[in-house]
């Protein structure tokens, strides 16, 4: 019988957190979470890309906010360092469900204008709906300005600003002392 390779335990960690995640967020939260230190301690960064992308949107809404604020920095940087920018623009629309949550609106549209070029972003759970909230509370002259600010980006100066906007956001979900 042969030894499994970490790829296929990462990738059964992966199977089993996304199964779990419509019917039991937390257990799938906590599912990625030992994936994640799994696929950290043998060193598998395209699975830390994925993984982080996906338990990013369980940790902020089930877990830790500022944790959710480090994964999107994981998987941001992972896939940009990749030229992956298909999956770079799913991260930035995860990214832009999480500012919705916490009323970043104009953040929101910019984050949108970045990923506009990537239809399937659309199929992100909640993308679409941020993206309507978004657009009714600016007004249609605020949110086309601030789409045109993200589409004018190139994947660098989008890679640049997500990263400002979440560090800037560590401010806010930062617990009190």
């Amino acid at each position: 019988m042969s030894t499994p390779t970490p790829q296929w335990i990462a990738a059964a960690y992966y199977g089993s957190g996304s199964v779990s995640t419509q019917p039991d967020p937390v257990r799938a939260l906590d599912t990625f979470r030992v994936g994640l230190a799994y696929i950290r301690q043998h060193r598998l960064p395209f699975f830390e890309a994925t993984f982080a992308r996906h338990a990013v949107g369980l940790e902020a809404v089930h877990g830790d906010l500022d944790q959710a604020l480090t994964l999107f920095t994981t998987s941001i940087n992972s896939f940009h360092q990749a030229g992956n920018p298909a999956d770079l623009a799913v991260t930035f629309a995860y990214l832009a469900v999480f500012f919705d949550r916490i009323n970043r609106p104009q953040i929101v549209a910019t984050l949108y204008g970045t990923t506009i070029h990537h239809p399937s972003t659309n199929l992100i759970i909640g993308f679409v709906a941020a993206v309507d909230h978004v657009r009714n509370t600016l007004g249609t002259e605020t949110f086309d300005r601030c789409v045109a600010i993200g589409a004018a980006m190139d994947t660098t100066e989008a890679v640049h600003y997500a990263h400002a906007q979440i560090e800037a956001a560590r401010f806010d979900v930062a617990p009190s002392p």
